[in-house]
């Protein structure tokens, strides 16, 4: 029986490893908030808690800045807030 995790795209115990290779974009969220994770050979073993612990962020608003990385604006979204101009995201 699959747990609630296994519902979940990021969670507190998704290693910085797995998370990296669901998206390359994700790499972003980690130096954005200044952590040493990216290339850190600790990668495979930290968990995104311990990440949060370790640099002081709030967890919950780490795991949704990393959904927010990979999912798509919606394109009247984009279109209202760049003059009506269709971009590409």
């Amino acid at each position: 029986m699959l747990g609630v995790m296994d519902d979940l795209l990021f969670h507190s115990e998704l290693t910085v490893a797995e998370t990296l290779q669901k998206d390359v974009r994700l790499a972003n969220v980690f130096i954005r908030n200044q952590t040493h994770c990216v290339g850190c050979y600790l990668a495979r073993f930290c968990t995104l808690r311990d990440v949060t612990n370790t640099y002081g962020i709030k967890l919950n608003l780490f795991l949704d800045e990393l959904q927010q990385t990979i999912t798509p604006i919606p394109i009247q979204f984009r279109k209202e807030h760049n003059n009506g101009n269709e971009t590409m995201v």
